[in-house]
């Protein structure tokens, strides 16, 4: 597999594919974190993406660039892009808690109701 530079046509990087017991593995893996993560309380999801909005502010000049080699997008455009995915973060570390809180739901004849956001994986 080969990452092109669309701009220069320059090979980034190549890389092997995966066979099918390496990527049954990976799915495993993935399973497993979904478990992990949804049995996260609130507070560690939303400092796992403060935390996420820190590595994305400390490394974004080397994800601009690796932006700019593989999809040839403009460094400065890059940067803002990533700047965008920090920001995202955050407003979502702090918002979450008020957007995820049970809606009541005016059902009368049903009796007390309300609406969970609950995660699915």
């Amino acid at each position: 597999m080969k990452s092109i530079n669309p701009y220069s046509g320059d090979t980034v990087f190549e890389a092997e594919t995966h066979g099918q017991a390496a990527i049954e593995a990976a799915l495993t893996r993935a399973v497993s974190a979904v478990k992990k993560l949804k049995a996260m309380g609130m507070d560690a999801r939303l400092d796992a993406l403060r935390k996420a909005a820190d590595v994305l502010d400390d490394q974004r000049d080397e994800i601009a660039e690796l932006m700019t080699r593989e999809m040839g997008k403009p460094i400065k455009q890059a940067k803002a892009e990533v700047e965008k995915c920090a920001w995202v973060c955050r407003y979502y570390a702090d918002e979450a808690p008020d957007m995820l809180k049970p809606t009541p739901i005016d059902a009368p004849e049903k009796g007390e109701c309300s609406l969970y956001h609950l995660p699915i994986g």
